[in-house]
């Protein structure tokens, strides 16, 4: 699981989020109508695939460092 950490203030009813990495958001800390403080962890997200594709990057790294 990843965190996705979010600054700001949000005046809005209605808010449309769009992450940097299409990742699935695997828990919701929170429901609707519920207040939150900042700073607080809203949900996370499933981070597998960018984990995997770390680990591919960091052995190309290695073998081209070899």
């Amino acid at each position: 699981m990843g965190l996705l950490k979010v600054m700001g203030e949000l005046k809005l009813l209605k808010l449309i989020f769009q992450p940097k990495h299409q990742e699935e958001l695997t828990l919701f800390l929170v429901k609707e109508g519920d207040f939150v403080k900042a700073g607080e962890v809203l949900a996370t997200m499933d981070t597998r695939t960018l984990k995997e594709q770390l680990h591919e990057v960091q052995a190309q790294l290695e073998q081209g460092q070899k």
